[in-house]
């Protein structure tokens, strides 16, 4: 499962937050937008418990990070390309975008 965070970070504070959360296996994205949440992130778990856990560290380590909103994707259909059985496990079935098989028939 995934979860998604919108946060608002100290300007201070930003160069050192987005180090430390891109050092984390478990991240799989960081934007950094304008407005009123200034760094949006998700990370991969494996359970609700996983994601309230990785919550209290994520406050111990970054007591600065002030948590806007966040969201839990319980069930994904695809990931990286690969389309995904109930399980969540990689199925035979690659989705591959059509610009990419563009690109692949022009350099191929």
């Amino acid at each position: 499962m995934t979860s998604a965070w919108f946060v608002r970070v100290p300007p201070a504070e930003l160069t050192r937050t987005i180090a430390l959360l891109s050092s984390l296996t478990q991240s799989r994205l960081l934007l950094g937008i304008t407005g009123e949440v200034n760094l949006v992130f998700s990370v991969f778990g494996r359970s609700v418990a996983g994601v309230s856990a990785f919550a209290e560290a994520l406050g111990r380590r970054l007591p600065w990070l002030e948590q806007v909103e966040s969201m839990l994707l319980l069930r994904s259909v695809k990931r990286m390309g690969w389309v995904l059985d109930d399980r969540a496990r990689r199925t035979d079935r690659l989705v591959v975008p059509t610009v990419v098989e563009r690109l692949g028939r022009v350099s191929g």
